[in-house]
């Protein structure tokens, strides 16, 4: 699988939001299908300490966390297993703010949806986007990156249904989904799943993305405004140089990417930022971590959404996460946390949030 080439000085873009937070635009529908399941949203946010107007405004911003405490709080709440597919349903391009408009006006679903993958890290800090390419199918998926998350499936489920809305308008009125894969297991009733995508939903995939044909990338976006997106572009524009550049950040965005499609090395990052690697280090020393406490970090977060969230064999897990065998990663697992992979999965255990040094974690 090719992933779509992107210039480096694109890639190592800066940073509009502080790590682990996203801008509530993708899940402003909480209050709302909270509301349509019979639940009071003030009150139910008030028990996580949440202000009751926080999603009044979608240029608001929240906390990967307090967004997989409330996801996990209103499945309870509401017997709704399905909760967070209910709230991605209703976000489309436009709740991504600039970046989704940015996108909706660019020549082509390709641009666009470059532009989305390029910009999307100004309002999202705990996850990457991706555009990937295969024969005559392309992937449009989303990983979050960070550890230790609750309901981190019904994230994925918001994502899937946020990622399927943004590229019915992009790409027109008679575009469909070949397939969509959930990094997650199987739920006991899929038929929701069925019903909203309308095509076959892959469960307990290594990625959680939407493929579809990859001619479709060459279609030019019906209404676009061609005036318009030049001036989205300044604003964007504008929004880069309001922030600071943060190394560590742009390294874990490109990490991230390309530590799935089987690279995320050490050289294959510098490579991008066009540094030497022993130069990209100590750009990292200088900010206190290295790459390999970057990977590590991301390696955990990968592994115990899969542990926690999906069915996926062991050995597939440690292959995806890019080690010889099974039983180098369940020696690393257990560096890391004080217990095997099959020990968290069984035990559904949490608490691995901390950042071990440098040289420990889940090295091979």
């Amino acid at each position: 699988m090719t992933q779509i080439p992107l210039p480096a000085e694109a890639l190592a873009q800066l940073s509009a939001v502080i790590d682990g937070v996203i801008r509530v635009g993708p899940v402003a529908a909480i209050p709302r299908v909270l509301s349509e399941l019979g639940q009071d949203p003030a009150a139910l946010m008030g028990e996580l300490g949440l202000a009751s107007n926080l999603f009044e405004h979608q240029e608001n911003t929240i906390a990967f966390v307090d967004v997989g405490r409330l996801f996990s709080l209103a499945v309870r709440r509401t017997g709704c297993p399905h909760f967070g597919l209910l709230v991605g349903q209703r976000a489309g391009v436009e709740s991504l703010g600039v970046v989704g408009m940015l996108g909706r006006h660019s020549p082509t679903l390709a641009t666009g949806l470059r532009n989305i993958i390029l910009h999307l890290h100004l309002h999202d800090r705990g996850a990457v986007p991706s555009l990937s390419v295969s024969g005559d199918k392309a992937i449009l998926a989303y990983t979050i990156h960070l550890p230790d998350l609750e309901a981190t499936a019904q994230m994925y489920d918001t994502a899937m249904g946020v990622a399927c809305n943004v590229l019915h308008r992009l790409a027109g009125p008679d575009w469909r989904p070949l397939e969509v894969l959930l990094s997650r297991s199987r739920p006991k009733d899929p038929e929701p799943y069925r019903q909203h995508f309308r095509v076959p939903v892959r469960f307990d995939a290594e990625v959680s993305g939407i493929v579809f044909a990859a001619s479709c990338l060459e279609r030019p976006i019906p209404g676009r405004d061609p005036a318009l997106y030049l001036g989205l572009q300044a604003r964007i524009a504008a929004l880069h140089a309001e922030c600071e550049a943060d190394i560590v950040a742009q390294v874990r965005r490109v990490a991230c990417n390309l530590l799935l499609g089987g690279g995320g090395t050490l050289e294959s990052v510098a490579e991008v930022f066009t540094m030497h690697p022993r130069t990209l280090n100590r750009r990292l020393k200088e900010r206190g971590t290295s790459f390999r406490a970057i990977r590590n970090t991301l390696r955990l977060g990968l592994a115990c959404h899969l542990l926690s969230a999906t069915q996926m064999p062991l050995p597939s897990i440690a292959e995806l996460l890019g080690y010889g065998d099974t039983s180098a990663f369940n020696r690393a697992f257990r560096r890391w946390t004080g217990i095997p992979p099959g020990g968290w999965r069984t035990r559904g255990w949490r608490g691995c949030a901390e950042i071990p040094p440098a040289d420990q974690g889940l090295d091979l």
